[in-house]
C-alpha cells in the first residue's frame, strides 16, 4: 500500500500537460481537465515507433501514410482465427490385440487405442461370448486379466474400447487355449476326500469336502467363495498339507462345507495354490447348489 500513491501519481502525471506539471501537483488532475496523449506520441515519434500507429487517416495527429495499415493487419489477424468448435477427434482405433501370461485358469488380454478410452474384453467358448470383464478407465495402453478359465480348453474373445467422444472400436473374434491344470479343485462326499471328482460342473446338497489336489509342491493355499477376484481377504487360508476349503481337523480329515448355508443357484471357488517351486495357479470351478 505504501507504494500505492507515488504509483497513481507517476501515471496521472504521465497524461498531463508539461506546463501543468511544472506548475501544480499531479492531484489538481483530479479536480480540473488536464489530460493529453501528446506525452505518449513524443515519445513513440521520437524513438522511431510511428509506424505502429499507422491506419486510417493520414490527417491523424499520429498517423503514419509510409507504415502498414494496422486497421488491415488486425482485421486480416481475427479472420485468420475465427473462434468456432474444436477439431473433430481421430476415428478411435483398436491395434497390437495380444493374449499373455497364459495358464490353466486364467489369461491377461492387452491391446492399444489411439484416443483415451475404456477396456471391456468379451469370452467364452463359443463366439456367443457368455462372459465379459471391463475397467472404466480412460487409457491407451490396455490390459484385462481373465480368471475362472477352465483348463485345456479353447477361448474365444473380443476387445471393445469406447473413448470420451462415445466413438466405439472392436476387434475381430479371435480364441486361445488354456493349458492343463497342474492342480485341481476336487469334491467328495467323505471327510477323507475319497471318491473324489472334478468339483467344476458338479450340483451339489447337504455336507461336501472341497479340497485341492495333489497335495504335495504346495507352501498355501487360499480359498474364496463367489469372488473370482479374490479381492479382499480369503474364506480360507491353509499353510500346511492337506488343503482343504473348510480347514483341516486336527485327525487330519477335511472339514464339512454345509450347502444349506449357501444359497441355491450357482456359486464359484477360486483356488490360489502357491508352489513350492514358485509362482502361483490359480484354479476356479463352478458348482450348482440344489438343496430340496
Amino acid at each position: 500500500m505504501v507504494w500505492l500513491v507515488p504509483t497513481v501519481g507517476l501515471a496521472i502525471t504521465s497524461f498531463r500537460k508539461p506546463n501543468n506539471i511544472a506548475s501544480s501537483g499531479w492531484w489538481h488532475a483530479l479536480t480540473q481537465w488536464d489530460w493529453t496523449l501528446h506525452n505518449y506520441g513524443s515519445v513513440i515519434h521520437a524513438t522511431g515507433m510511428g509506424h505502429a500507429w499507422s491506419g486510417g487517416s493520414t490527417t491523424g495527429q499520429y498517423a503514419d501514410p509510409l507504415g502498414p495499415s494496422a486497421s488491415q493487419n488486425m482485421y486480416a489477424f481475427f479472420m485468420a482465427h475465427v473462434l468456432g468448435p474444436p477439431p473433430p477427434p481421430q476415428p478411435l482405433q483398436v491395434t497390437s490385440v495380444a493374449v499373455g501370461n497364459l495358464v490353466a485358469t486364467s489369461a491377461v488380454i492387452t491391446w492399444q487405442t489411439n484416443n483415451t478410452a475404456n477396456s471391456r474384453v468379451d469370452f467364452g467358448t463359443s463366439i456367443t461370448y457368455d462372459s465379459f470383464a471391463s475397467d472404466p478407465a480412460l487409457v491407451t495402453n490396455h490390459s484385462i486379466t481373465l480368471t475362472g478359465l477352465t483348463a485345456n480348453t479353447t477361448y474365444h474373445y473380443q476387445v471393445t474400447s469406447v473413448d470420451g467422444h462415445a466413438q466405439t472400436a472392436t476387434s475381430i473374434d479371435a480364441t486361445f487355449g488354456t493349458t492343463a491344470a497342474n492342480f485341481s479343485l476336487q469334491l467328495s462326499a467323505a471327510a477323507d476326500r475319497s471318491a473324489s471328482s472334478a468339483l467344476q460342473g458338479q450340483t451339489v446338497a447337504g455336507t461336501i469336502y472341497v479340497f485341492t489336489s495333489p497335495a504335495s509342491g504346495v507352501t498355501r493355499v487360499r480359498f474364496w467363495l463367489d469372488n473370482p477376484q479374490m479381492s479382499g481377504t480369503p474364506r480360507q487360508t491353509e499353510g500346511a498339507a492337506p488343503w482343504d476349503f473348510a480347514g483341516t481337523a486336527t485327525n487330519g480329515t477335511a472339514n464339512p462345507t454345509n450347502t444349506t448355508t449357501i444359497a441355491n443357484g450357482s456359486h464359484t471357488i477360486t483356488a490360489a495354490v502357491d508352489k513350492s517351486a514358485g509362482g502361483t495357479d490359480v484354479l476356479s470351478s463352478t458348482f450348482t447348489v440344489g438343496n430340496p
